[in-house]
C-alpha cells in the first residue's frame, strides 16, 4: 500500500502511468476530433454563389516560374522578429535554469561550485533546443543545425572542463556529462518529444497539464488518506479482494477519486485558458513556449522530490512552491521582454494570408502550411480553410473544449449571417508575444466557395498549392477562377511541382485553365487595371523550405 512514506517512488509511478494514460487519451481525441469534423463537412445546405457579369481581359495574360530565391539586399522587419524572439527565450530560460540549479544542489546537500553549477545550468537548459525547433518550424537543415550548434557547445564544455583537470578530466567529464546532463536534462527532455509530432502538438500543453493535475490529484488523495483514513483504506483493500476484484484492480479503484479530481481540475484550466486565449491574452506560440518550460519545472519538482524524500504534507507543499519559482521568474521575464517587443511592433499592420490547395494530397500540403505559418506568423495571420488533417494541427482551446461540450458544430459556417460572424471575428491584431495567429474556418460541402471568395478579398496575397493538379484532378478550376475575378494576378502565387511523380503538376493544362478564365474576367476584377498582367508559378522541386522562401520573398515584395 502507497503511504506517505514512500511518496517518492509512488510519485514516478504515477507520473509514468498518467502518461501513458494521457497520451492515450490525447491519440483518442485527435482521432474522435477528427472524425467529427469529417462528418459536419458533409451536412449543410449550399450557400448560393451569384456569378458576376463577365468581361474577357484586355491584355494577354504571361506566365513566369520561379525555382530559385534571389537574394535580398534589404531585411525586413518581420525577418528581424525571430531573433528577438529567442533573445528573449534564452534570457528567460537561462533565468530559469540558475535558479533551478541552485535550489537542486542546496535540497541534494551538494556542494555549490562553480563548474557543477554551470553544468547542472545546462542541463536545466536544454529545452531551449526545443524552442529553437520550434521557432524554425518543420525545417529539417534547420533544425538540425540547431541540433549540432548544442552538440557543438557541449563538446566545447567537455573539452574545457578535461583542460582544467588534466589527471582525472575524462573522469569528472563522464560523472558530469552522465549525472547532470544525460539524467537531469534528460529527464526534462523526454516529456518534450510530444512536440515533435505536428499532430499532437497543438494538444500537448493541455495533455501536460492534465498528467501533472491527475497525478497531483492522486497524491493529495494519499495524503489526506494517510492522515485522516488509513484505518478506512485498509478496511476498504480489505473488502475489495474478499470479493474477488483482485488487489490490481482494488488499487486501480482507490486511486480513482484522486485520478477525477485531477481531470476536475484540468477542466477548469481548459475553461480558463480558452477564455484567455479568445481575448487574446496568450497566442498559439507562447502557449507552447510556456508549456515546453513548465515541463521543465515539472521536471525540477520530480528531482527536488526524489532528493527531498518528504515526510509531511508540508514538504510537499514546499517543494511544489520551489518548482514553480523558476517558472514564475521565466514568466516574468519573457512578459517584460515581449511586452518591449509588442510595442515596437504594434504600428506595423498585418497582412494576412490566404492558403488554398488540392484535396487529396495532404500530407506534402500540411508540411507546407507548416512551414508557411513558420515563416509567415511574424508578417500576418494564415487563413487557412479547415480539412481534417489541417485541423488536426491547430487546435485551439477554444475549440477543444467546444468539441468536448459537442458543440463544435457552432463554429461552421453554414449561412450567409455565419460567414459574416467568423470573418469580423478573424483576428487582425498581434498576440502580445509579437505573433499572427493561424485562423481556420470549418465549412460544409455547401459553404466552401463563397467562404473562399469571400476570404480572398480580405487578403494581402493567396497561396494555392497546385501539386498534383491534372487532367484528372480539376476539383480547383473553381477558386482558380475565382482568383482571376478577385484577386489581382501580382497578388496571387502558385505552387507546381515540375519532378516526375504522384505531386508533379500538369503546367500546360494550368495555363489552359488560366488563359480561358481570363477570357472570362468578371466586369469588377481588379485584373482590368494591370498593363502587363503576370502570374507566378512557384517551382517547389526543390523542396517545401526552397518554396517557402520564395512565397515569403514575393510576399513581401507587395
Amino acid at each position: 500500500m502507497v503511504t506517505l512514506g514512500n511518496f517518492s517512488g509512488a510519485f514516478l509511478s504515477f507520473l509514468i502511468v498518467n502518461l501513458f494514460v494521457v497520451a492515450l487519451l490525447g491519440i483518442v481525441i485527435l482521432a474522435a476530433y477528427r472524425r467529427r469534423i469529417r462528418v459536419l463537412m458533409r451536412g449543410g445546405d449550399s450557400i448560393a454563389v451569384s456569378l458576376p457579369p463577365e468581361r474577357p481581359g484586355q491584355t494577354r495574360l504571361r506566365f513566369t516560374t520561379i525555382a530559385s530565391p534571389q537574394i535580398s539586399q534589404t531585411r525586413s522587419a518581420a525577418q528581424d522578429i525571430p531573433f528577438a524572439v529567442f533573445a528573449i527565450e534564452l534570457f528567460g530560460g537561462l533565468c530559469f535554469a540558475i535558479l533551478a540549479a541552485l535550489f537542486w544542489l542546496q535540497s541534494s546537500g551538494i556542494a555549490i561550485l562553480p563548474m557543477r553549477l554551470f553544468a547542472l545550468t545546462l542541463a536545466f537548459l536544454l529545452p531551449v533546443l526545443v524552442v529553437m525547433a520550434l521557432l524554425v518550424g518543420p525545417d529539417r537543415r534547420k533544425q538540425s543545425f540547431v541540433l549540432l550548434g548544442g552538440i557543438l557547445f557541449f563538446m566545447v564544455f567537455g573539452a574545457t572542463l578535461v583542460l582544467r583537470q588534466p589527471d582525472n578530466g575524462l573522469l569528472v567529464l563522464w560523472q558530469v556529462l552522465y549525472f547532470f546532463i544525460i539524467r537531469t536534462g534528460g529527464t526534462a527532455l523526454t516529456p518534450l518529444l510530444g512536440l515533435f509530432n505536428r499532430s499532437l502538438r497543438s494538444l500537448w500543453p493541455i495533455l501536460l497539464v492534465l498528467v501533472f493535475l491527475c497525478t497531483l490529484g492522486i497524491l493529495a488523495q494519499l495524503a489526506l488518506r494517510s492522515v485522516f483514513l488509513e484505518q478506512a483504506d485498509h478496511l476498504y483493500l480489505s473488502a475489495a479482494i474478499s470479493i474477488g476484484l483482485g488487489w490490481r484492480t482494488a488499487v486501480v479503484l482507490e486511486h480513482l477519486p484522486g485520478f477525477l479530481f485531477g481531470l476536475f481540475l484540468s477542466w477548469l484550466f481548459i475553461t480558463r485558458l480558452a477564455a484567455w486565449h479568445q481575448e487574446g491574452r496568450v497566442g498559439d506560440q507562447a502557449l507552447l513556449h510556456n508549456a515546453v518550460w513548465a515541463a521543465a519545472s515539472i521536471n525540477l519538482f520530480l528531482w527536488l522530490f526524489v532528493s527531498i524524500s518528504p515526510a509531511t504534507p508540508f514538504d510537499i507543499v514546499r517543494i511544489l512552491a520551489v518548482s514553480c519559482v523558476p517558472l514564475l521568474a521565466y514568466l516574468g521575464i519573457t512578459k517584460i521582454g515581449y511586452y518591449l517587443l509588442h510595442r515596437k511592433l504594434h504600428h506595423i499592420a498585418g497582412k494576412p494570408l490566404l492558403y488554398l490547395r488540392v484535396f487529396g494530397y495532404s500530407r506534402r500540403a500540411s508540411r507546407l502550411a507548416d512551414l508557411l505559418r513558420a515563416r509567415w506568423r511574424y508578417s500576418g495571420s494564415l487563413r487557412l480553410i479547415a480539412a481534417r488533417d489541417l485541423a488536426g494541427r491547430a487546435i485551439t482551446p477554444v475549440m477543444l473544449r467546444a468539441f468536448l461540450l459537442r458543440r463544435l458544430k457552432e463554429f461552421f459556417i453554414e449561412t450567409h449571417g455565419d460567414l459574416e460572424r467568423r470573418v469580423a471575428s478573424l483576428r487582425t491584431r498581434r498576440d502580445p508575444d509579437g505573433s499572427f495567429r493561424t485562423e481556420l474556418l470549418f465549412c460544409n460541402g455547401g459553404s466552401w466557395r463563397e467562404t473562399v471568395r469571400r476570404l480572398m478579398t480580405d487578403s494581402h496575397g493567396v497561396v494555392m498549392d497546385l501539386r498534383s493538379f491534372n487532367r484528372q484532378n480539376r476539383g480547383c478550376i473553381f477558386e482558380l477562377q475565382t482568383l482571376l475575378d478577385f484577386v489581382a494576378v501580382s497578388r496571387i502565387m502558385l505552387i507546381v511541382e515540375s519532378r516526375p511523380g504522384p505531386a508533379q503538376t500538369d503546367v500546360e493544362f494550368l495555363q489552359e485553365v488560366m488563359t480561358e478564365g481570363w477570357t472570362h474576367l468578371a466586369v469588377a476584377s481588379p485584373n482590368h487595371m494591370i498593363a502587363e498582367p503576370v502570374l507566378r508559378l512557384i517551382d517547389a522541386a526543390s523542396g517545401d523550405a526552397r518554396a517557402v522562401a520564395l512565397i515569403i520573398r514575393e510576399l513581401e515584395a507587395l
